[in-house]
């Protein structure tokens, strides 16, 4: 054979050239392409940040203003109850005077009891001395009048308002019936001849003196007050670096702001009229941003600004905060200039890593290079010797020592393979069994999706065994995951960790949660991914369960002031009702004398009233308001605390507020009317109080009964009439109450699980298994109690509650 037969040196530089060109030719491109992108990744940063900037900021400006108008409106709407309750208290401190006064002089004359009462009290000034006190008799005699003293001890009684109303008699006429009273009514003020003005009284009996004594306000006197104390507190707000909120009128006075007291509009020289005009207008409008320029204070170019108005409705105003454009500007810059130094930051790493890369690549080619070439020249013979042999070199063939050495080299290679075939075998096993012993589920697939790794915890999930799994699809073996095969996909190609929380699946009949992970092979030998999926319901059920408690915890406040709120008007509907009857059914003189003015009788109207059947509605209204009244008193008393503590309760009145106000559930969601079902009493009247916290076994009742109806409504026999029966009684040391129902009852797998949380017989979003072991907990550790059930289908639920009678740690 010729020796010369290929030249191994050549085909090293040949190796070497081919393999270090196109490398360095990979490497000076992706080196540009990397680069550009930096710069790319930069520019769209920049721009994205002043976007973000701009936003940010003229989000901060409106934020601001609509702060401002909320503090506004709220301001407003306390002028007339503000109003009406200092009047009501200064009227009370003339009464407690007047009262104190009579009382010290108790061996005087009445007359003479009356003149010091008016000399105590006609001095008397309040809010900035426009406010005084004002008495009159029955008689409609002004006993006591500041403001116009030449009318005391004169018959006012004739005297009208603009609207033609006798006020005096107005007054006796509704004090005499209620003891007290507000009237508002238009007068003329002091100063504003002519002009009528808004005004509100406040009017208390006196019957030592048979005095009506009262004092009054007018409405805009406070409203004016309350616009004072806008403004002060408004020009305490300040934000950014000069950032503050400025106000003017439609009429353009700056009331708050650097022009404050200015009138711009009147002004035609002023840099700003224009300005104010377009503010004035986009307001009126509905508000928005208005873009101007303001001179600058060191002389330089004018300052760019953006502000955002609004208008203050009922008020004539327009309130402002703006912002400075230099002002982004700076802050942009910075952040700017910092983006560009992590920019050349990156390109300058880049540079260095690609140059490394040419460095270790040259000196890898030129080692290799030298090996490869060696390796040729000594291993020439050997190979032409030993490349038939199928398992090791016979070393008594090799006649030279240095290759002898080579071919046992060799046959300890081969050797040692053998070992780390056996050891790579040993160590793919325990590497199946480390991932079979994993909670998770961890498959691994193929380019093209195919499973060629399978867990026992993926078998538990899909049912499918490894040896059924492997080499099928992974959407044909676990369908639950045939959703997120184009997430597989995408992870693969980008070769990017994609990440998937709280990931529903329904399996064994249940709804799971799952955190998806897909990791893709990164070694580049071969293309896949790797599946890991964590169960964490419990822990999505958990959060889920603390997102409902804050919402109710949030309901039961709303609900609480609600039920505030219902209380007022509810009051006056209630009292109104009252007066409408003792109107149109007593022996009233005024309504007499109003009846004879529009030409008829009170015993007319009576039998109108009748045969119409008003008074019968009138006095439903009234029973009405009472219900509701009741309904609100035991919303009120199941929302307040939660931690009233441990005082004996009368358990008979405590499930009765609870069934009264479970009486009021109407569930249309859930397709159940609470009033449908009869419910049966059984109380022992002989059963002592028991020592318990009365809100939370409210709360346990509250929601068995609440079970109870909707398993009633599960009930399709229409000769079944829906009965709830509550019972006490007393076994021993122990008060016990028995809620049951007639309903379809439990099996018994059901009944063993009733108390265990999450679990639930409802559809999904219908309930979440808390109910029943929320109750269990406040009975057994909360009460040191005991609950148990007993139920059969077909035979209905009834749930037994034992409390002990006395109190232990």
């Amino acid at each position: 054979m010729n020796k010369n037969i290929g030249s191994g040196q050549k085909l090293v530089r040949v190796l070497q050239i081919g393999f270090l060109a196109p490398t360095i030719i990979a490497i000076i491109i992706v080196g540009y392409a990397w680069v550009s992108h930096q710069y790319d990744m930069f520019n769209e940063k920049a721009l994205d940040l002043k976007t973000h900037l701009n936003s940010l900021y003229m989000e901060r400006v409106k934020e601001e203003v609509e702060n401002s108008l909320e503090y506004v409106d709220y301001a407003k709407s306390q002028t007339k109850d503000r109003l009406k309750a200092y009047i009501k208290d200064r009227t009370y401190e003339a009464i407690a005077s007047a009262d104190y006064i009579f009382r010290q002089n108790a061996d005087k004359p009445l007359e003479e009891k009356a003149k010091k009462i008016i000399d105590s009290l006609k001095p008397l000034r309040f809010k900035d001395g426009r406010g005084y006190y004002f008495a009159v008799d029955s008689q409609g005699i002004a006993r006591l009048l500041p403001a116009m003293e030449e009318l005391e001890g004169e018959y006012i009684g004739d005297l009208t308002t603009q609207e033609g109303t006798k006020t005096v008699w107005r007054i006796i006429e509704e004090v005499s019936r209620e003891g007290e009273g507000y009237f508002e009514y238009s007068a003329t003020k002091p100063g504003f001849a002519g002009v009528n003005h808004h005004k509100i009284s406040f009017i208390k009996y006196y019957p030592p003196l048979d005095w009506y004594m009262g004092a009054g306000e007018y409405l805009d006197d406070v409203e004016n007050e309350i616009k004072d104390e806008v403004l002060s507190r408004l020009d305490t707000v300040h934000f950014g670096q000069d950032g503050y909120i400025f106000a003017a009128t439609y009429d353009g006075v700056s009331l708050l702001g650097p022009a404050k007291g200015k009138n711009v509009l009147k002004d035609e020289n002023h840099w700003g009229r224009e300005t104010v005009e377009k503010m004035i207008s986009t307001a009126k409008a509905g508000g928005g941003f208005v873009e101007y320029s303001v001179p600058n204070p060191n002389g330089s170019g004018p300052i760019e600004k953006i502000s955002y108005v609004r208008e203050a409705s009922g008020w004539d105003w327009y309130i402002g905060a703006g912002m400075n454009r230099p002002e982004i500007e700076k802050e942009l810059a910075v952040k700017i200039v910092a983006l560009k130094k992590i920019a050349n930051r990156n390109v300058a790493t880049i540079v260095l890593v690609l140059f490394l890369a040419c460095m270790v690549i040259l000196t890898i080619s030129y080692v290799l290079g030298k090996g490869l070439e060696k390796s040729f020249l000594e291993f020439e013979g050997f190979f032409r010797e030993a490349a038939h042999q199928d398992i090791l070199i016979d070393l008594q063939r090799i006649h030279f020592q240095d290759f002898a050495n080579l071919a046992a080299s060799a046959n300890e290679m081969i050797t040692k393979k053998r070992l780390a075939e056996n050891e790579a075998r040993i160590a793919r096993l325990y590497l199946q069994d480390l991932i079979n012993s994993m909670p998770s589920i961890i498959i691994g697939v193929e380019k093209e999706g195919r499973v060629h790794s399978w867990n026992s915890k993926a078998e538990q999930a899909a049912g499918v065994t490894s040896s059924e799994a492997l080499g099928q699809m992974l959407d044909q073996v676990f369908p639950n995951f045939a959703q997120y095969m184009g997430h597989l996909k995408s992870a693969i190609q980008d070769r990017r960790i994609r990440h998937e929380e709280k990931v529903a699946m329904i399996m064994d009949g249940r709804v799971h949660f799952w955190d998806l992970t897909i990791y893709p092979l990164m070694s580049g030998e071969m293309e896949g991914a790797v599946v890991k999926m964590d169960d964490v319901t419990e822990r999505v059920r958990w959060e889920e369960l603390m997102i409902q408690t804050e919402k109710m915890v949030s309901l039961g406040g709303l609900a609480a002031g609600m039920a505030h709120e219902i209380n007022n008007p509810l009051a006056v509907l209630m009292q109104n009702s009252e007066v409408i009857i003792h109107r149109m059914t007593g022996d009233n003189p005024a309504s007499e004398k109003a009846a004879r003015e529009c030409g008829t009788t009170m015993d007319g109207i009576r039998v109108f009233m009748e045969n119409r059947g008003v008074v019968r509605m009138l006095k439903a209204v009234r029973e009405a308001g009472g219900r509701i009244s009741a309904i609100v008193s035991n919303m009120l008393d199941f929302a307040g605390n939660q931690d009233s503590g441990f005082f004996p309760q009368n358990i008979a009145r405590l499930l009765d507020k609870t069934i009264e106000l479970a009486s009021s559930d109407y569930n249309l969601h859930r397709r159940f009317d609470f009033k449908s079902i009869s419910i049966i009493k059984e109380y022992d009247a002989a059963l002592p109080g028991v020592p318990c916290d009365p809100s939370r076994i409210q709360q346990v009742v509250f929601s068995l009964l609440q079970n109870a109806a909707q398993a009633l409504n599960d009930v399709e026999d229409p000769s079944i009439i829906p009965s709830i029966t509550i019972k006490t009684s007393l076994q021993g040391p122990l008060a016990r109450i028995e809620i049951c129902d007639n309903g379809p009852g439990m099996d018994e797998e059901t009944r063993k699980r009733a108390f265990e949380p999450f679990f639930t017989t409802k559809t999904v979003g219908k309930g979440t298994g808390l109910g029943l072991s929320v109750a269990y907990f406040l009975i057994t550790e909360f009460h040191a109690g005991k609950m148990q059930v007993q139920s059969e289908p077909g035979q209905g639920t009834c749930f037994m509650i034992d409390l002990p009678l006395e109190l232990h740690n």
